[in-house]
């Protein structure tokens, strides 16, 4: 019996999951990636000093299993961060009372699940009294999925309590890129810069054009960002044509003395800041916040400075990511039911889009590229 050949389209978290657990299986493996680095939308980078700070994707939180399972079995440690995410203070204080903003999250939810089809600040000013606490959930589902709350129907209100919860945040100690990186160490058949340009199921296989070539294989892995795979020569599930896309900026710049973990939120201003010992970072999500803190002309850090005053930034080191497609906007499965993006037969599709209820994370991607991997195994014969 000769083993399957599967080739695997981006070398993010997802298609190296993918890869790794056709390697497994005992498939043989060939990864394009378009870069000149693993880890797609998760990115570390480093300061002057050698210190680690995060352009992508960050925050490990609560149910992150598979990336736990990862960590694991690749040697790293996940380090808490100090800071609690989403949980974080707000500047102006309100003064609210957290077990308030629990209580008001949980019956949002509640009411979205009735009704998902209505304006999501619709359910929040029905069912939530207190307007200080409606303008804070509206704040975090804005800041979550990086895209206007105004333009969200309630079915983004179906993780509402996740977003007031206050576990400790982690992260990969020495970058997440990390994971991305020995996943990839162990894959035999790697090429970086060297972009896929398109996919054909040619009946008895997969033929995969790149910029160096072409190669032919019995099944595919499609593990790229929704506007890449809009950009492919290939027959893509039509629900592609409807996936919003996210806009997003971070900001990170290391602290010439050591300070005391924190994390506050403008209330006004919708995005929020965070200290983590040696570096102070922000995140600014949704296209209208982006523009607001100046995250491309670099008037951010004024802002920082000012809702985090006192710390000794080293203001000249700061580094500013503006992820214009940052990642999906879709919200939870009601039904669990596939969204439809996830392909079948020879060509399958994984990222975070295709992960449900995991869309937008890490975990997310990592799922959906083991899940993608798993039913192309099955056509083994």
């Amino acid at each position: 019996m000769s083993a399957l050949r599967v080739v695997v389209v981006g070398a993010g978290l997802a298609g190296l999951a993918a890869a790794e657990t056709l390697r497994a299986g005992g498939a043989e493996v060939v990864v394009f990636e378009a870069l000149d680095r693993v880890g797609g939308r998760v990115w570390s980078d480093r300061f002057p000093s050698g210190a680690v700070f995060e352009r992508g994707g960050e925050f490990v939180t609560r149910g992150y299993e598979t990336l736990e399972r990862y960590a694991a079995e690749l040697g790293l440690e996940l380090a808490g961060m100090g800071i609690r995410y989403p949980e974080r203070r707000l500047s102006p204080d309100p003064g609210l009372v957290r077990s308030e903003v629990v209580a008001a999250a949980g019956a949002a939810e509640s009411a979205a699940r009735a009704d998902p089809s209505r304006p999501a600040l619709d359910v929040l000013r029905e069912t939530v009294a207190d307007e200080r606490i409606a303008e804070l959930l509206a704040a975090r589902v804005q800041s979550s999925r990086a895209y206007p709350v105004e333009e969200l129907d309630a079915s983004f209100l179906l993780d509402l309590t996740a977003l007031v919860d206050d576990a400790e945040t982690r992260r990969i100690g020495g970058g997440n890129q990390l994971v991305a990186e020995r996943l990839a160490a162990r894959q035999e058949r790697l090429h970086l810069g060297d972009a896929v340009r398109r996919v054909v199921d040619t009946g008895a296989g997969v033929a995969v054009s790149s910029d160096g070539g072409e190669l032919t294989a019995d099944a595919c892995v499609v593990a790229v960002p929704v506007p890449a795979v809009r950009a492919l020569d290939l027959p893509a599930p039509a629900a592609y044509a409807a996936v919003r896309m996210s806009t997003a900026a971070k900001l990170a710049a290391p602290l010439s003395a050591p300070a005391a973990p924190d994390a506050v939120m403008s209330a006004a201003e919708r995005w929020w800041a965070y200290s983590t010992g040696d570096a102070v970072g922000a995140w600014a999500g949704a296209a209208p916040v982006v523009e607001l803190v100046g995250a491309r002309d670099g008037a951010w850090i004024d802002r920082v400075e000012r809702l985090l005053p006192g710390l000794p930034v080293e203001r000249d080191a700061a580094v500013v990511t503006v992820w214009e497609e940052a990642y999906s906007v879709l919200p939870h499965a009601l039904d669990g039911a596939p969204a439809g993006l996830e392909g079948a037969g020879r060509i399958v599709f994984a990222g975070e889009h295709t992960a449900r209820d995991w869309a937008a994370t890490m975990e997310g991607a990592l799922r959906s590229g083991e899940r993608a991997a798993r039913a192309l195994l099955e056509l083994r014969p």
